[in-house]
């Protein structure tokens, strides 16, 4: 209950004053229920198989923007959407100019000048950096992986060196950790084992002569 007080009329049987009761409480969660959300606009073209989106300021306007990965299996063009303010998204440009089976492009600032850059995860070809020039306008940076199965992509700073680092979530093959390099590329790739633990390669390798 929230909290409000229900008052039976007098003369009530117990069983009446309870139904009238539930009724009172129910009948505001049932309002809300009908509430539905409606479409404010359209947002690209209804023939494009986005897989998802992610938004951030990639302007530097104060406003959300957002970015489109489209495709899944099928090459298709990725798009930055420019908010104008108010909701509107009039202004698109493409992001990259090859078509690929997008999955994903969340963003982060993956070289260290203050604004934010696109990871895109791809279906079987490599994924790609987009390096932003600070006006919304995306140049093509480092690849990161061999062509696989690319579902997924989390970004945050797994190493705690103040650089973005990148993981991989592949279908049906090996996960990895790409960690940044702070001006706009990876390192290297660390395996994402059972169990939750990272298989660094630079392990391996012992120390250095």
């Amino acid at each position: 209950m929230d909290g409000r007080r229900v008052v039976v009329p007098c003369g009530w049987s117990l069983v009446a004053a309870v139904l009238f009761a539930l009724a009172v409480a129910v009948a505001p969660l049932a309002a809300q229920q009908e509430r539905t959300f409606r479409p404010l606009r359209s947002l690209g073209g209804g023939s494009e198989l986005t897989a998802s989106v992610s938004l951030g300021d990639v302007n530097g306007d104060g406003a959300l923007d957002v970015v489109v990965a489209n495709g899944r299996h099928w090459p298709s063009q990725n798009r930055v959407y420019l908010n104008d303010g108010r909701a509107g998204f009039t202004l698109a440009r493409r992001l990259g100019e090859e078509e690929a089976g997008s999955y994903a492009a969340p963003l982060a600032d993956f070289d260290g000048d203050g604004d934010l850059d696109v990871a895109v995860g791809n279906d079987r070809t490599r994924n790609l950096l987009f390096v932003n020039d600070g006006t919304g306008r995306f140049v093509a940076g480092a690849t990161f992986g061999t062509p696989s199965s690319t579902r997924s992509l989390t970004l945050a700073d797994l190493d705690g060196d103040g650089h973005t680092d990148v993981l991989v979530v592949n279908r049906g093959r090996q996960n990895f950790v790409f960690r940044g390099d702070g001006s706009g590329g990876v390192r290297c790739r660390d395996a994402v084992r059972g169990g939750g633990r990272l298989h660094d390669r630079r392990r391996r390798r012992g120390p250095r002569r």
